[in-house]
């Protein structure tokens, strides 16, 4: 992948996570206190008012854990263009050390494919 593509793709990647941490606070500061509220937001359909109260606080921590579990695994594993994590998984090394344990299990349940045909 070039280099433009990778920043590209990295730009993208972390300018959503912060995005959606910084709308979280920015509308979480805007917010009262209290539980629930008499406010509303000021639309109405069918005599049904919509009113105006703030999100439960384990529903905010939740998705700041969410936030911070996708920097983590951003950081662990590749997902942010040629960055190939800390822990340098690829899928090729993973098919690498399956491939015994599979190649075994299909030589018992069909031992056609994996014995060569002369």
């Amino acid at each position: 992948m070039s280099t433009f593509w990778s920043l590209w793709i990295s730009v993208i990647v972390l300018g959503t996570i912060f995005g959606c941490v910084w709308l979280l606070w920015a509308t979480r500061k805007s917010q009262t206190t209290d539980t629930e509220t008499d406010r509303t937001t000021g639309h109405s359909f069918d005599g049904i008012e919509e009113y105006d109260n703030p999100l439960p606080k384990w529903w905010f921590y939740l998705f700041l854990a969410t936030c911070v579990f996708a920097l983590g695994y951003l950081v662990l594993y590749p997902g942010l263009g040629n960055f190939k994590g800390i822990l340098g998984w690829t899928s090729v090394n993973q098919w690498e050390l399956k491939w015994p344990k599979l190649r075994k299990s299909m030589a018992r349940s069909m031992p056609s494919l994996v014995t060569p045909r002369l």
